[in-house]
């Protein structure tokens, strides 16, 4: 059930992307991927949305930042 959304789209967009953009900025959309797969699994398999699930998606949308930050000199 979840192969069409979750493998073939994911690996069809991806290939667009490449076409599209740099591969520099396709690595870095990549780390959204967590964030779609939570999303898509409350939507089509009705998974329950926790503060544990919260917590998580939080934790991945300040790591990407901090993850990219560059010290100015």
């Amino acid at each position: 059930m979840l192969v069409l959304p979750g493998g073939f789209l994911m690996m069809y967009c991806w290939g667009k992307a490449l076409q599209l953009i740099s591969p520099t900025q396709v690595a870095i959309s990549l780390e959204f991927n967590p964030l779609s797969t939570i999303l898509r699994s409350s939507f089509i398999i009705n998974e329950e949305i926790t503060l544990k699930l919260i917590v998580r998606f939080l934790s991945i949308i300040f790591a990407i930042p901090l993850a990219n930050w560059r010290i100015k000199k």
